[in-house]
């Protein structure tokens, strides 16, 4: 049986993120890698609500039928016997996930207290202005994965007082404000630590995620769309954001560290906190640097004036440095100094997986001769996936021909085409079966 603390292991270390994708493929559809009490199936003509909260025991499984489930709902769930148990709510057909929404009115959907709670394969569309989809207050121990939030004009995850909090493979698209909120900015008693955000797609949101002041967050692998005013803003504490595609701004105020990322509209340094960024791509320059106390700048790609540091070149023009910015292609150009300067960014892989050459191509990308052209593209949840062969008909399979391309070279984790990720259809399995060929994380 695999424990809580096992699935979680790693989740900034080397391994941990390839070896949940592993635990996720070996799963069944729908089924959690904890022991689960009983399991219960329902429909949206029950009340679901006073089900989750009379009619089960801590530990039980509930599984959604496909339908409607009107909210507003508070759920405060028991903490199980078992510490490998978790208080589990998903959809029974993942391909047809249960919808949650809620009229104008109430302060959210679904307000989750308590502990060892598991929100998987589910909906929230539809939901009104000034209406959080999903509040976490006063809650440890929380799994939301495998879902979607789509036309939420309020936000969409909100996590106040939270610890051991992941939000994992789930996309957010057209949310009117915040698609994941992470403590609160003027709240006291209202701070979240040991939150994890991982396989985000986020494609149109005021804000993608805010990590308010006193919190902490870990952000790996999400990829923003250029319809945020922010991809991502971090004023916490003790940040890590790495492997991360940006294509609206970023800003950093908080103590972080920042690596194999692709900010693709520029990233502004508003800290005088500890900061570390290494072996990352930034289109669009560093805006306002401002000198922390210590921090380390070790073979980034910038375009623009570049602050102290060591193996780092600056790109006056990002035709010269990368391959094709606006489609998308952010490996370094032959030529350029991002290769013929390399430098020791102390990475084990990059962006995509690939392993660092020592020394190595400067920014997020290594190319070598023998890589995997590489287009990144804002909708894939699987950043990194290879050119077509312009000989290989479009019927062909793209996925044998992403397998025989990573065979020569470097292309673990890239070496596999992505399914962009729609909002019906078979876009879960398809990502189950994707990001066992991810990368693992440095």
């Amino acid at each position: 049986m695999v424990s809580i603390q096992e699935r979680r292991a790693g989740a900034s270390g080397n391994g941990g993120h390839l070896l949940r994708r592993l635990l996720l493929a070996t799963l069944l559809p729908g089924t959690a890698a904890a022991n689960v009490g009983e399991t219960h199936t329902i429909g949206p003509e029950v009340d679901w609500c006073d089900f989750i909260n009379n009619e089960v025991l801590p530990g039980d499984q509930i599984f959604l039928l496909p339908g409607v489930y009107e909210g507003p709902c508070d759920w405060f769930a028991q903490e199980p016997a078992e510490t490998d148990q978790m208080n589990m709510l998903q959809s029974s057909d993942p391909e047809n996930p249960a919808v949650f929404t809620a009229p104008l009115g109430p302060d959210s959907v679904l307000a989750i207290s308590g502990s060892h709670v598991g929100i998987h394969y589910v909906s929230f569309e539809g939901v009104p202005f000034d209406v959080i989809s999903i509040r976490a207050d006063d809650v440890q121990t929380v799994e939301i994965r495998h879902s979607r939030f789509v036309d939420v004009e309020g936000d969409a995850v909100q996590i106040r007082s939270a610890s051991d909090l992941w939000v994992d493979d789930t996309e957010f698209i057209a949310v009117g404000r915040t698609a994941v909120r992470v403590g609160c900015q003027y709240e006291v008693d209202c701070t979240a630590s040991d939150i994890r955000l991982t396989g985000l797609l986020i494609d149109g949101a005021a804000v993608g995620v805010v990590v308010n002041p006193g919190s902490d967050a870990h952000i790996i692998d999400g990829v923003y769309g250029p319809n945020e005013n922010y991809a991502f803003t971090y004023v916490g504490e003790r940040g890590v954001i790495t492997g991360n595609l940006a294509w609206s701004p970023v800003v950093i105020e908080g103590e972080t560290s920042i690596e194999n990322n692709i900010f693709a509209a520029g990233l502004r340094l508003l800290t005088t906190e500890d900061i570390s960024l290494r072996g990352n791509s930034i289109v669009g320059g560093i805006e306002n640097f401002l000198t922390p106390d210590e921090y380390v700048f070790v073979a980034n790609a910038v375009e623009g004036p570049l602050p102290d540091g060591e193996g780092n070149v600056s790109c006056a023009d990002p035709d010269v440095c990368w391959e094709d910015v606006e489609g998308g292609d952010f490996r370094p150009a032959a030529g350029s100094e991002l290769l013929t300067k390399p430098a020791e960014s102390g990475l084990l892989t990059d962006f995509c997986g690939n392993d660092r050459e020592v020394p190595g191509a400067v920014g997020a990308l290594e190319r070598t001769e023998t890589s995997t052209p590489l287009v990144v593209d804002f909708k894939r949840l699987q950043a990194c996936i290879p050119d077509p062969d312009p000989t290989v008909p479009d019927d062909d399979d793209d996925d044998e021909q992403a397998e025989e391309s990573g065979k020569g070279g470097k292309g673990r984790g890239c070496a596999c085409a992505a399914a962009a990720p729609s909002v019906g259809g078979m876009w879960v399995l398809a990502l189950a079966l994707l990001f066992v060929r991810r990368r693992t994380l440095v």
